[in-house]
């Protein structure tokens, strides 16, 4: 959808619109991917954000020397092992960011939602989207300014039900296994989120580094 005067577009992504893989230690659910003919097997790509089902307790993660990477526990924990001596417990909703460089062993069992940038080219972050009954709030974590510094935003419904308000006139509906994507400029763009009941989900933003931070995107 994109309708006169707005900056930016949107699309609703369901279960069909995914592409599920295996990996070692489990099964990966590739949510988007940019270019839009980007290919993670063959590693021709700018960005890329999915969830993983980490199903074996123990588990080594795919070697990306080009990438840098962000991570979060959507349900479980794990304990992460960096080059064979750091040790980092990872908590549900917690952001990791690591070098996809590194050697990296895992150990526990979890869901998690994950952000691959390609190095020198990309930079991005993750968030949660957490709210513990029915309400609405505006995030205090991810400010209107902040976020314009990107051109790309995907929301992730993990579980229940989220309704994400912008610009207080539009509203957009997921539910659990369902995405919101965004594209475009978010520059002065106020953004509101509501749930009937507990709701889990995940944000991930990224931006092209030639983009200029007061307006990263057309």
């Amino acid at each position: 959808m994109n309708k006169g005067g707005r900056k930016y577009s949107v699309k609703r992504l369901t279960k069909a619109d995914y592409r599920q893989t295996e990996w070692s230690g489990g099964t990966t659910t590739e949510l988007a991917i940019g270019p839009l003919n980007g290919s993670y097997s063959d590693r021709n790509f700018d960005w890329r954000i999915s969830t993983a089902e980490i199903r074996e307790q123990t588990s080594l993660f795919t070697h990306l020397p080009d990438y840098d990477r962000m991570l979060m526990t959507l349900r479980g924990r794990l304990r992460l092992t960096f080059d064979g001596r750091n040790v980092l417990g990872l908590d549900e909703f917690s952001p990791c960011l690591f070098d996809g460089a590194s050697e990296i062993s895992s150990v526990g069992t979890a869901v998690d939602f994950n952000l691959m940038v390609r190095k020198g080219k990309c930079a991005g972050t993750v968030f949660p989207v957490v709210l513990k009954e029915s309400g609405r709030y505006a995030p205090d974590w991810f400010l209107p300014d902040e976020l314009a510094a990107y051109s790309t935003l995907l929301l992730y419904c993990s579980f229940g039900e989220l309704t994400v308000e912008v610009e207080t006139n539009e509203k957009f509906r997921i539910i659990s296994g369902e995405s919101l994507w965004f594209t475009g400029n978010f520059d002065g763009i106020d953004w509101l989120f509501s749930s009937p009941g507990k709701m889990l989900a995940a944000g991930a933003a990224v931006r092209y580094l030639a983009e200029p931070l007061s307006r990263a995107g057309a």
